[in-house]
């Protein structure tokens, strides 16, 4: 409510089959956006459950830095949307830091709580290597809201389940305490107990330190 509502526009990148946090907004309230995913399947299966918005463009791409912006420009997105979802499990904070040709007014992104809530890092701008342990992937809660910060966006909120971070940009809902990285920090939840409070375990940079795999300080 404190953000307003202006296009009723969104962006979806890593929509699954079921649209992600999108879906409420393309199925219940009928707005407009581009959903993006690599899975065929999962394109497929959106394809299918928004099949009666013609507001909603479902689009198979694996997605790089490089080009990012032509192709949101391509699929027809606007400068401004008025939400978008980054959620890839992988390389989201450079796709995000290479986005300049659309400026959300809420966004959000999901951060990995495994790697606690102090330290700034990322995985690199590659594929997934096949010998990376679970967990390999994404970005902190800290390194998201310094990158966030740089590019005028204030981090907000964090989900009860340590997953999904809210930023809104400076310039919308000036009134909304914009939070440290510290301050909203939720440790991710195990998944079968989602509304407990029951952590996951397991030490993260140990796995990834016994793979061989690099870690990048933001």
């Amino acid at each position: 409510r404190a953000a307003g509502v202006k296009h009723r526009t969104f962006v979806e990148i890593g929509s699954g089959s079921t649209g992600g946090n999108s879906a409420i907004l393309a199925y219940e309230l009928g707005w407009s956006g581009l959903m993006v995913d690599a899975n065929r399947k999962s394109v497929e299966g959106a394809r299918q459950t928004f099949q009666f918005n013609p507001g909603v463009c479902v689009v198979k791409s694996r997605l790089e830095t490089a080009t990012i912006n032509e192709f949101l420009t391509r699929n027809g997105v606007g400068a401004e949307v008025d939400f978008m979802s980054i959620d890839i499990d992988s390389f989201d904070y450079w796709l995000w830091k290479a986005i300049t040709v659309v400026s959300p007014r809420v966004l959000v992104m999901e951060y990995n709580g495994l790697f606690g809530r102090d330290r700034a890092v990322t995985v690199p701008d590659a594929p997934r290597p096949p010998v990376a342990p679970k967990g390999y992937g994404g970005a902190s809660l800290a390194a998201l809201e310094k990158l966030n910060r740089a590019k005028g966006y204030g981090l907000v909120l964090c989900e009860d389940a340590g997953i999904n971070a809210f930023f809104l940009r400076d310039d919308v809902a000036p009134d909304v305490p914009r939070l440290t990285a510290a301050q909203a920090f939720r440790a991710q939840l195990a998944s079968y107990d989602a509304a407990g409070d029951t952590e996951k375990a397991g030490d993260l940079y140990a796995a990834i330190a016994a793979a061989g795999l690099p870690l990048v300080d933001v």
